[in-house]
């Protein structure tokens, strides 16, 4: 998003004499809350805003809130591109992130655990993971473990979405939770399942744009 509004503000500036625009950047979070401190005009999030949400914010700021999609994209889940795991589920996402696993039995923290052909064996996850105030990972939570913490086993938290990317093309034993937008050569997103008996759907622009991918956003 920070790039996209950069690119609208100069834009905006170029047509209307006088006006300046100034972008700042954080997470949804962040966002969030400075449109409900009155400190912005505008609030870039990458997720959908429930019913609760705005109306809080109406009730906080006395104003009508208008939900303005300018994209589609993904919250995706990215390995090395050497890792020959063909795709992950959403149980077995839920038992490798969530600290309870609800969906699981077991948690999953070694790559034998989910795939006992893995040529990883017996080797930690490492998992490189956003903060919870960025959009990516709440959509991830929603999706794989509402109401659940975060696991704290090899759990890495990275300052952006792009060092998930960069994680995962040089650990081979990573896995990481970044958006479609920042993918890379040496890292590879992985096709994601609903369920028992559900396809495994590979992100791309067909299938965020149809929404058959189960953790698109806008």
């Amino acid at each position: 998003m920070a790039p996209l509004l950069a690119k609208i503000a100069s834009s905006e500036e170029s047509v209307y004499t006088g006006l300046k625009v100034s972008v700042k950047q954080g997470g949804s979070t962040k966002g969030i809350e400075a449109l409900r401190a009155g400190q912005c005009d505008l609030a870039a999030v990458s997720r959908s805003l429930p019913p609760s949400e705005i109306q809080e914010l109406e009730g906080a700021t006395g104003l009508k809130v208008f939900e303005v999609p300018v994209a589609l994209d993904a919250t995706c889940i990215y390995v090395n591109a050497d890792n020959p795991l063909p795709g992950i589920t959403r149980d077995q996402l839920n038992g490798i992130f969530a600290i309870t696993h609800s969906l699981t039995k077991d948690p999953i923290v070694r790559w034998n655990e989910l795939d006992p052909k893995s040529p990883l064996g017996d080797r930690f996850m490492h998992i490189q993971v956003l903060h919870m105030s960025h959009g990516t990972m709440q959509r991830f939570q929603a999706f794989v473990m509402p109401g659940e913490d975060l696991q704290t086993v090899m759990r890495y938290f990275e300052p952006g979405p792009s060092s998930v990317g960069n994680a995962c093309c040089a650990y081979p034993q990573a896995m990481g939770i970044a958006g479609y937008a920042n993918r890379q050569p040496r890292a590879r997103m992985l096709p994601i399942s609903e369920g028992r008996g559900k396809p495994f759907v590979e992100p791309g622009f067909a299938t965020i744009r149809d929404r058959s991918y189960p953790m698109w956003r806008p």
